[in-house]
């Protein structure tokens, strides 16, 4: 992978948080999610194909805050 490539894809993981932040509002931080961005990215470290890694690591973690935010709401209906 080339610099520039390197430069796109830490781009596009960043753009993931922000975009899965603003889709939870403040049900979740922004921390808690690039928490969670980084580790599903680092899942993909040895992968040599990268183009679909951003979109697959925005699907879990959006799948993972989802989870957080369902719990945090079922346990507060209680």
């Amino acid at each position: 992978m080339t610099r520039d490539e390197g430069q796109h894809e830490l781009d596009a993981i960043h753009a993931v948080a922000a975009r899965v932040a603003d889709a939870f509002g403040s049900r979740v931080s922004l921390e808690r999610v690039r928490t969670a961005v980084d580790a599903h990215y680092r899942r993909f470290e040895g992968s040599r194909v990268r183009t679909y890694i951003p979109l697959l690591v925005e699907h879990e973690v959006r799948d993972e805050v989802r989870s957080w935010v369902d719990a945090s709401e079922a346990s507060v209906a209680q």
